[in-house]
């Protein structure tokens, strides 16, 4: 029952436990990938459903003991007509993907007093049955019968277990069959109630939950087992002390069960106690050293504490992993601990038959910036997976200007539309005006997509050299290229371009007439005015928004009398805008149309709002502000108390040291940022209670919101 039970999917859990190949040299076998499927209920009785899952969770709870197996269980939610009707044809593909060698999947039938269970091993690659055990008993003795056939099939496997393998295997605590059912029925409680959305149905699911856990207490409280699932089951309700009490108590016990020992760690990592999380998983590793998600855990805390010296040594040990996620999981570690003493490794990890493992480690080579990545990531432009390519064409990006810049300007005449199309980003991203005129080029070239970045990174360039042919390519005949082409034109802001994108405010498309008026408004071209004037009557309201902003960044007063008539658009947005364009202006007119948006139905006329009045920075706006603070949109959320924090009225820091406890990562991380802003000293408690936040970037900011307060920063 490893597990982090928070995260558990709607349809499926997926738990894994990988092996580490290195670990295992001194058991002189292949660790055997399996999963643990829930067994058939083939009795007529359907009081028995709950065998299902918990003969499934017997297993795996055995499994993990054994130093031959690398496990990964998969739970289905307790479905038992769907369960009851699948076929192993249906796991296989899946089975495949996850480098499965065996499933563990069965039956049971009879009645309590006379019980058969049938556990089958088979082979994922032929699906053949390779093991059968028949268990006839009754249900009193199932436990103790099911490990001896576990251990029975695992010496048929590898005849070398070890004699402290064998005893924790058969150390089997739950002695009442009515706990067993009680705690499986606690799952099922658990399941709805991570599965429901509804508050108050979750609410509801809470204390029938506590009850069964409770009673399980009564009929069974010296048994480890009941100790160590009711602290899971607290983990997953976020009650991390009553978890770390039952899993205490487990431990008490039972001294070396390893599901308790990871639980603590889970319950004292969450519980932000990060010393006792790693000695937990560090006892862990100990006693099996075979199972790599007690590596990856413990790899994930070293890696919070920023510890790369022993972080490093466990991420490399993960990349031999035959499963593709603790791969990708080793990779990404690499990519915080930095060291570039890991490129040839990463280097390799590029040519990883999985693509997500290709893609991070792109990705982290691009953070590395070490210059012996470069040809194996020009080599990346070419994978076939869009993500690995744009990951490769990212980190490229991210090595600068030098010499290999000239390789890229010469991809632009590639055979392979995708590397031609990756070279123009990285040319735009990089604003390296010496390939200008191989842009202008590659604006004529077959495919509309290369068209389009290449219009893109003569946008980035800014170089008027591109004028000519970037008002010829808003006629294009593909809608990417001709948007590329007038976004290209604004970013150059050269009023030469004025009269094309005028002409654009009568193209068919609303896009592309939006686009127009924006980019007309970024030029500030006051011969502009009279057509964007007319805009504010297009039939489209995306239009009119542009229209007004344009409007208001041009600043021309012969527009004042068509945006106060504007003030009457039916779109509140539109409205937003024309209140800010007059603003601007000098003429405090319509600025309540903003304040009162604040309170509009429509969350995006809030967000809207709140988006101005932190640009126009408008002090009268402050009460509705911290009003907004409890919008039920988190975005709104976040955007008010950006807002607050660049008016900087004090009035704003007792409700935005409430927001640092909102449950919106974005809204906690903007309300830290904006207190650092205001730099009031009532808020330092508080910041320093966020440096504990579960979000790193929270607790990154809060640092710096203290640091300014305190006069440390600027």
């Amino acid at each position: 029952m490893i597990r982090i039970v928070s995260t558990i999917l709607i349809s499926l859990i997926v738990i894994s436990i990988f092996f580490i190949e290195s670990e295992l040299d001194a058991y002189e076998i292949n660790p055997v990938v399996i999963a643990v499927m829930p067994f058939k209920n083939e009795t007529n009785e359907k009081s028995l459903d709950w065998l299902s899952i918990g003969i499934q969770s017997i297993l795996e709870n055995d499994l993990v003991y054994l130093k031959m197996f690398d496990t990964v269980f998969l739970l289905q939610l307790p479905d038992m007509e769907k369960l009851n009707k699948m076929r192993f044809e249906e796991l296989t593909e899946f089975a495949k993907m996850e480098h499965l060698d065996h499933i563990w999947i069965g039956r049971y039938r009879g009645s309590p007093d006379d019980m058969d269970v049938e556990i089958r091993v088979v082979e994922v690659k032929s699906g053949k049955v390779l093991f059968l055990r028949q268990i006839k008993c009754e249900i009193g003795q199932l436990l103790a019968n099911l490990s001896n056939a576990i251990l029975d099939i695992a010496a048929e496997i590898n005849p070398n277990i070890d004699k402290e393998e064998r005893e924790r295997v058969l150390s089997k605590q739950i002695n009442s069959v009515e706990a067993w059912q009680r705690l499986t029925q606690a799952y099922t409680y658990y399941f709805s109630y991570v599965r429901e959305w509804d508050e108050g149905k979750r609410e509801e699911i809470i204390p029938k939950l506590l009850r069964t856990i409770t009673n399980s207490l009564v009929m069974d409280k010296d048994s480890a087992d009941v100790w160590n699932i009711i602290g899971w089951l607290y983990i997953g309700l976020n009650e991390y002390r009553y978890a770390i009490k039952a899993f205490e108590k487990a431990l008490e016990i039972k001294q070396f069960y390893l599901d308790s020992i990871i639980g603590m760690g889970h319950a004292f990592e969450r519980d932000r106690k990060i010393e006792e999380a790693i000695k937990y998983y560090k006892k862990a590793t100990d006693l099996n050293p075979s199972i790599s998600l007690f590596w990856s855990y413990l790899l994930d805390v070293l890696i919070e504490e920023e510890d790369e010296k022993e972080a490093l040594p466990i991420a490399l040990k993960l990349l031999k992993c035959r499963r593709p996620y603790y791969r990708y999981k080793a990779v990404s570690a690499l990519g915080e601990i930095g060291d570039d003493s890991t490129v040839p490794v990463l280097i390799e990890a590029l040519r990883d038959e999985d693509s997500s493992v290709r893609s991070e480690s792109a990705k982290v080579l691009g953070e590395i910036r070490d210059k012996r990545a470069i040809s194996a990531l020009l080599d990346a432009l070419k994978d076939t997976d869009k993500l690995v390519r744009n990951y490769a064409a990212y980190a490229l990006y991210n090595m600068g200007k030098t010499d290999w810049i000239k390789i890229i300007v010469e991809s632009l005449g590639e055979k392979d539309k995708m590397v031609r199309f990756h070279a123009a980003d990285i040319i735009g991203k990089l604003k390296y005006s010496g390939a200008v005129p191989e842009l202008i080029e590659a604006l004529r070239d077959e495919d509309e997509h290369v068209r389009g970045n290449a219009a893109f990174a003569l946008g980035e360039i800014k170089d008027k050299r591109a004028l000519p042919a970037l008002i010829e390519a808003i006629n294009d005949e593909d809608s990417y290229v001709r948007i590329m082409a007038i976004t290209a034109l604004g970013k150059i802001g050269d009023k030469n371009a004025t009269s094309a994108l005028i002409e654009m405010l009568k193209d068919n498309d609303h896009t592309l007439r939006a686009l127009a008026a924006q980019f007309l408004g970024d030029i500030k071209d006051n011969k502009a005015v009279p057509a964007i004037i007319e805009a504010l009557k297009d039939k489209n309201v995306y239009v009119r928004r542009k229209a007004a902003y344009a409007l208001g960044e041009i600043k021309d007063r012969r527009a004042a009398p068509a945006l106060i008539e504007a003030l009457k658009d039916s779109d509140k947005t539109v409205q937003i805008y024309t209140s800010s364009a007059l603003y601007s202006m000098g003429k405090n007119v319509g600025l309540e149309i903003i304040i009162d948006s604040l309170k509009d139905k429509n969350s995006d006329v809030r967000y809207a709002a709140a988006h101005i009045l932190s640009k126009i920075r408008y002090k009268k706006a402050v009460p509705a502000l911290i009003d907004a603070l409890k919008d039920s949109d988190a975005n709104v959320r976040w955007r008010s108390a950006r807002a607050l924090g660049k008016i900087g009225d004090n009035k704003a820091v007792l409700p935005l040291i409430e927001s640092l406890k909102d449950k919106n990562k974005y809204v906690r991380r903007e309300s830290a940022f904006a207190l650092g802003e205001i730099r009031d000293k009532r808020a330092i408690s508080a910041l320093k209670d966020a440096l504990n936040d579960d979000d790193k970037v929270v607790r990154h900011i809060a640092k710096d919101a203290i640091n300014k307060i305190e006069g440390k920063q600027k």
